[in-house]
């Protein structure tokens, strides 16, 4: 019996992925068109700052912005169809937008060009952004690293299996897109 219950959410979870996947049905858009703001969560349960998407004609923009003591170390971000993602246990190296910074900073922000990063029918970009934050001390020295993850308010999907964390679809609303 448990087996069957297995089988049969694991069903239903792809299932539902592959509507998200093949954009064929936008409400499955959680965030988006427009600016979607969301929370950076820390260590699960600490809010350390906050993630903004949003897009203009020609581009995506995901934004990081960190409060209080946290800095932003590294930032690894997925922005794409979604196909390429382990939606069970996602490795972080194999994001395709990783930025690394020698002198910790309090923000960051990658813009990515519609024509050239996306496929042009794709209307629902699938998206995950994971921080690595530090807190440091007055000489610079890291005291604190914390892993960190951009949380959907209402809507977004956690990852199934062991690492912790979430990714969410954005609707892209561009003038040559249907």
């Amino acid at each position: 019996m448990k087996k069957s219950k297995m089988v049969l959410a694991c069903f239903v979870f792809t299932m539902s992925l592959g509507l998200v996947f093949t954009g064929s049905n936008d409400l499955l858009a959680h965030q988006g068109p427009g600016l979607a703001t969301l929370d950076l969560i820390a260590g699960q349960n600490i809010d350390a700052g906050v993630v903004s998407v949003w897009n203009d004609p020609d581009s995506l923009i995901i934004r990081v912005d960190i409060g209080g003591e946290w800095k932003i170390a590294e930032v690894q971000i997925y922005a794409g169809d979604g196909y390429d993602l382990d939606m069970c246990n996602p490795t972080l190296g194999r994001f395709p937008y990783k930025k690394t910074y020698n002198s910790p900073v309090y923000g960051h922000e990658l813009v990515l060009d519609l024509e050239s990063e996306f496929p042009p029918d794709l209307n629902v970009a699938v998206i995950a952004v994971h921080v690595d934050l530090v807190q440091l001390d007055d000489e610079g020295n890291v005291i604190v690293e914390e892993g960190a993850w951009a949380r959907p308010g209402d809507g977004g999907y956690e990852f199934e299996c062991a690492r912790w964390g979430w990714w969410f679809t954005y609707e892209i609303a561009h003038p040559s897109r249907p």
